[in-house]
């Protein structure tokens, strides 16, 4: 019996409990099902997926995952390139495409979605998504992309709509800077690793993981403003990372909330010893990224007198320095 054959209360209960992969795979078996499917869009939750994309000649191009909130993937979709034709070709949007549903790989559900625009594609499957769920959240993935003028301008649309933007040996030339900026918004997280990205403009973000210490240097620390920093140990050098707290101490930075460099023990210790061991019982430092113990951390004052504390965890090798509320 077909599930839309039964009340519409017990329809958008199946819905509710339904993945958002296990959906639209649904809405494309008919215009039938994809018209009451979109009919609930109110009462369906609010699905995320993780979004990565490569050159568009590589075998899987571009990968949709949709993923539970403690990150377990519910499915996935996979774009291919290919120029073949069959007489009978499915439709996502008004795009032509061979969609062909796997067995689960190593347990997560797989479509294999076919055609000579990818790009296209994966646009018209995205749009289908916004007429099938209210509200959405992305996560996206550039991964070995040349950043040029035309593919920024060919990508805008899904960048806007994302929370976190990651650029994995990607390349940007200076000349595309401008473009680049309207590419990326302040409410977002952006992450670079490795590759090279030359940015000489100031970004704002809300958090920059940075792993690409040949682009970034003390000359472009102030072109960060983010209320959060993360380094890996690769991404910039134990003196540089302590020259930018000085910067913060001389009041630089204002925005900034916490930076994180990975990779350090106690190094920081041998720059500041003005720094005051905090014992006045425990204490947390709260924010959207986390709370983090400070009970036995090391205090430091800017010149505003705004408080900021040193925590160190030897067991991951990290130096993390957190900056409090001026009401502290």
């Amino acid at each position: 019996m077909s599930v839309f054959r039964l009340p519409e209360t017990v329809q958008a209960a199946i819905l509710r409990n339904m993945s958002a992969y296990d959906i639209i795979n649904t809405s494309f078996t008919s215009q039938t099902s994809k018209r009451i499917i979109r009919s609930y869009r109110y009462c369906i939750s609010r699905p995320s997926f993780i979004i990565q994309i490569a050159p568009e000649m590589s075998r899987e191009c571009i990968q949709i995952r949709n993923v539970d909130t403690d990150g377990t993937v519910l499915g996935k979709w996979i774009f291919h390139r290919s120029c073949k034709r069959p007489y009978d070709m499915d439709h996502i949007e008004e795009e032509e495409a061979v969609i062909r549903y796997s067995t689960p790989y190593e347990g997560v559900p797989t479509t294999h979605i076919s055609s000579s625009h990818p790009t296209k594609t994966c646009k018209a499957l995205l749009i289908h998504f916004r007429s099938v769920f209210r509200k959405m959240e992305f996560d996206v993935t550039f991964n070995g992309v040349v950043l040029t003028n035309e593919y920024l301008k060919e990508w805008r649309y899904l960048s806007l709509a994302a929370s976190k933007l990651s650029f994995d040996c990607c390349f940007l030339e200076r000349k595309f800077n401008r473009v680049f900026l309207k590419f990326v918004q302040p409410n977002q997280e952006i992450s670079i690793a490795d590759g090279e990205m030359d940015i000489r403009l100031e970004i704002n973000a809300k958090k920059f993981t940075m792993n690409q210490a040949e682009y970034f240097n003390p000359e472009k620390f102030a072109l960060y403003k983010a209320p959060h920093m993360d380094f890996p140990m690769d991404g910039i050098s134990s003196f540089d990372f302590f020259l930018y707290i000085e910067q913060w101490i001389e009041g630089d930075h204002p925005k900034l909330k916490m930076v994180t460099r990975y990779g350090d023990k106690q190094r920081w210790r041998q720059f500041y010893k003005k720094c005051d061991k905090w014992t006045g019982g425990p204490r947390f430092h709260e924010s959207e990224f986390g709370r983090f113990d400070c009970s036995n951390g090391y205090d430091i004052k800017s010149e505003d007198g705004t408080l900021g504390t040193f925590i160190t965890d030897e067991e991951e090798e990290l130096t993390r320095f957190v900056v409090w509320p001026k009401t502290h």
